[in-house]
């Protein structure tokens, strides 16, 4: 399709799981695999090693072995230990068949990152305010975590609320975190004023919707969590950093 040609998007306006591949005919995906963290979250709010808040989270998240996990029964990640737990010793688990379980395991483990960064850090955000979608896939018959057309319309949905707010803003982020099994990935859309304008005028954008996807993390190992965590503090730091410049709240240091 054409750029600038008319485009169905009230077709768009669907449950996300309903999504095709059909529809993403016309959004203009451009698809970026293997995409570096500080590249998705921002370098200046990746932490580096030694950092407190972050090597906090790193012995919480990381510091249990695999044979070990069903011994922190104490730690704020006790339940997404007992499901890799499950998953290490090739126990059938509810989490492989039911999506809407899946869910809950992965909202337990973002929820228990938020409010240890809301204890360190003092972060503008609670587990039930974080702008970003959490997700596990489902449905892409490629094997990898999740499709492009799980993740588009949620990067979209955010797009056009950030657009109705901040208008005058020259692109937009944002964000999604998918897992699979023990798996995660972070995923950045990056959206111009011009494509969010050009969809809600019903037409094909001139500009490319940037689909940016990091490195995967598995988190049954002890390095794949420790990285996770830098990951998901930096993610974290990045949109309390948008969300000061948005209000005028300022963050503690």
């Amino acid at each position: 399709m054409e750029p600038g040609s008319p485009l169905n998007v009230p077709a768009l306006f669907k449950n996300p799981n309903k999504w095709t591949s059909s529809h993403l005919v016309g959004l203009q995906i451009e698809q970026h695999e293997h995409v570096d963290i500080a590249a998705i979250v921002g370098r200046t709010h990746l932490p580096m090693d030694g950092d407190p808040s972050f090597e906090t989270l790193a012995e919480d998240f990381a510091g249990p072995r695999i044979t070990d996990f069903k011994s922190w029964h104490n730690s704020p990640f006790s339940t997404i230990f007992y499901y890799l737990s499950d998953l290490y010793h090739s126990r059938p688990n509810i989490f492989c068949q039911n999506s809407a379980t899946a869910q809950m395991y992965l909202f337990d483990m973002a929820s228990s990152f938020l409010t240890k960064a809301h204890f360190h850090e003092n972060s503008l955000f609670t587990d039930v305010d974080l702008p970003v979608a959490i997700f596990a896939g489902t449905k892409d018959p490629r094997g990898q975590i999740c499709s492009a057309e799980e993740i588009v319309p949620y990067l979209l949905f955010q797009a056009i609320l950030e657009h109705e707010r901040r208008s005058l803003e020259v692109s937009h982020n944002t964000f999604v975190v998918s897992m699979r099994g023990a798996t995660l990935q972070f995923n950045k859309g990056v959206i111009s004023r011009t494509y969010a304008e050009d969809l809600l005028h019903r037409k094909v954008p001139s500009e490319p919707l940037r689909l940016l996807r990091s490195n995967t993390y598995n988190l049954l190992e002890q390095d794949g969590r420790r990285e996770c965590s830098k990951a998901w503090l930096g993610l974290v730091r990045n949109l309390s950093a948008e969300s000061e410049g948005a209000t005028g709240i300022c963050v503690s240091d």
